[in-house]
C-alpha cells in the first residue's frame, strides 16, 4: 500500500496535499487551509507544530500513552542521551579529566543541542508523526503538553515520543554544521537530509524506541512504517 506525505514549503503548492495522505506545511494561506480535510502538521515560526484534522485517541488511551512514555522515557532514552553527547564531544575533540560526570551534565548538553537546532529536531519529529500517527490518530490535545519529569526540555509530547531518532539526527547534523561552519540551508534541505538519514542502518535501533512504545500499546499494525 502506497503512502504519500506532501511537503508544502511555499503556499502556492498547497494543492499537492490533495494527492497525499498527510501534509507537512510551512507556509500556507489560511483560506486555503480551511479547504483541507486531510491530516496535516502546520509549523509555527518557532518550529513548534500544530496538528490539524488528525483523529484522536479516546481519553483513556491518551492518558495511558502519556503515562507510559513519561514512566519509561529514561529507560528507553538514556543510551541515546549518552551516545549523542559522546558523539558531539568526540567529533569536536572535547575532553574532560573527571571520569565521573553526572547524568545531569548529559541532560544539559542534550537540551542545549535541541535548543540550538530545534528546527532540525522538530522537522524530524513531524516526519515521524506523519509516518506513525496519520492512520492511528493522536492523543487528545490536553495530553500533548511537554513531559516535565524527564529532564528533557521538549515543546510537546511528540518531542519525547520520538526523542531517540530526533536527537540522533539533530546531534549528527549539528556537529557537521560546526565542523563545516555552515548549516542545512532551508527546510527542504533538512527534509531531504532526514530522509537519507532514515535509510541509514544504525537508525533502525533509534526508531525501535518509538516503535516499541506502540508495540507495547498494541497499535503497531496501523502505522505506515515497519522495521
Amino acid at each position: 500500500m502506497s503512502f504519500k506525505i506532501a511537503f508544502i514549503f511555499k503556499r502556492e503548492y498547497l494543492y499537492k496535499i490533495f494527492w497525499a495522505d498527510v501534509g507537512i506545511i510551512w507556509d500556507a494561506d489560511p483560506r486555503g487551509l480551511r479547504k483541507i480535510n486531510k491530516p496535516y502538521i502546520l509549523f509555527n515560526k518557532d518550529y513548534t507544530r500544530k496538528y490539524c484534522n488528525f483523529s484522536y485517541f479516546d481519553e483513556n488511551f491518551s492518558i495511558k500513552l502519556r503515562y507510559f512514555i513519561e514512566n519509561n522515557f529514561c529507560n528507553f532514552s538514556r543510551f541515546w542521551i549518552y551516545s549523542s553527547v559522546n558523539h558531539y564531544e568526540k567529533k569536536l575533540k572535547i575532553k574532560y579529566k573527571d571520569p565521573n560526570i553526572p547524568f545531569f551534565y548529559y541532560l544539559t548538553k542534550v537540551n542545549a543541542i535541541i535548543q540550538e537546532r530545534y528546527n532540525y529536531y522538530s522537522i524530524a519529529c513531524a516526519i515521524l508523526i506523519a509516518l506513525f500517527f496519520s492512520k492511528t490518530g493522536i492523543p487528545l490535545p490536553q495530553y500533548l503538553s511537554p513531559l516535565p519529569n524527564t529532564g528533557v526540555k521538549g515543546k510537546d509530547f511528540f518531542d519525547y515520543f520520538f526523542f531517540a531518532p530526533a536527537i540522533f539526527f539533530t546531534t549528527i547534523e549539528y556537529v557537521n554544521d560546526l565542523l563545516l561552519n555552515e548549516t542545512l540551508k532551508n527546510e527542504e534541505h533538512i527534509v531531504r537530509t532526514f530522509g537519507s538519514f532514515l535509510l541509514w542502518k544504525p537508525v533502525k535501533r533509534a526508531l525501535e524506541c518509538s516503535y516499541n512504545y506502540l508495540l507495547n500499546l498494541s497499535i503497531r499494525k496501523q502505522t505506515c512504517i515497519t522495521l
